[in-house]
């Protein structure tokens, strides 16, 4: 009994080791079934995967959301002990894909984990606004990833003081949603970038402010 718990032992962390792309085409292939999304995109095509994803987020509704989370949940399901290495962006640079589709591939299902995660309720609570932000504010809030982009290939040593700045650009443009909804943006940007850069940087609920009626009682 005990030479087999370490031969399970051993395979589990040999599995956990590197990553089988096969696995990875049937989790991405179902993942792309699942929710309807045409031409099956993977990591050589990450753009039209991200634009996949944006579309049921900020084009669709509760359903869409919920829709994409669950196909999520049944991409790490399927791929178990894989998933860290398969979708870390050094195994898609070992298959020939640029450092910058490769990036960003591995960063979307990085962003998911806290869209369908600890950012899911908020998204869900404050989906109208956010879309209405999305809608009105696209490019200003892709510009400022294309600005981070800009400034870190010119000065990769400040990546962390630029994220900084990002952070602040995307959150900034949902500050009408409410505080709660512009930590969502700054979360989500950062969850995206931290995949990638190893900062510090953290985002933060400002406090609620303190109501008439509470103030009068305390007095």
């Amino acid at each position: 009994m005990r030479w087999l718990i370490v031969f399970v032992a051993v395979i589990v962390s040999i599995s956990a080791q590197y990553c089988d792309d096969v696995v990875l085409y049937t989790a991405q292939n179902n993942l792309n079934q699942a929710l309807g999304i045409p031409d099956d995109p993977d990591y050589k095509n990450p753009g039209a995967l991200q634009d996949a994803f944006n579309n049921l987020v900020y084009g669709g509704n509760w359903e869409s959301v919920q829709a994409l989370c669950k196909a999520f949940g049944d991409f790490e399901r399927t791929l178990g002990n894989y998933y860290e290495p398969c979708m870390t962006w050094l195994h898609f640079l070992e298959h020939d894909q640029s450092l910058a589709d490769s990036h960003q591939y591995s960063n979307l299902y990085h962003k998911l984990r806290f869209t369908c995660g600890a950012g899911f309720f908020t998204l869900m609570d404050n989906l109208e606004c956010i879309q209405q932000t999305w809608g009105t504010s696209e490019a200003g809030i892709e510009q400022c990833a294309v600005s981070f982009g800009n400034s870190v290939t010119a000065n990769p040593d400040g990546a962390c003081s630029y994220l900084e700045t990002d952070l602040s650009c995307v959150s900034n443009f949902f500050n009408g949603c409410g505080d709660v909804t512009a930590w969502w943006a700054c979360e989500s940007e950062r969850w995206y970038q931290e995949n990638q850069y190893d900062c510090p940087q953290r985002c933060n609920v400002s406090p609620e402010p303190v109501k008439k009626e509470e103030e009068t009682k305390k007095e």
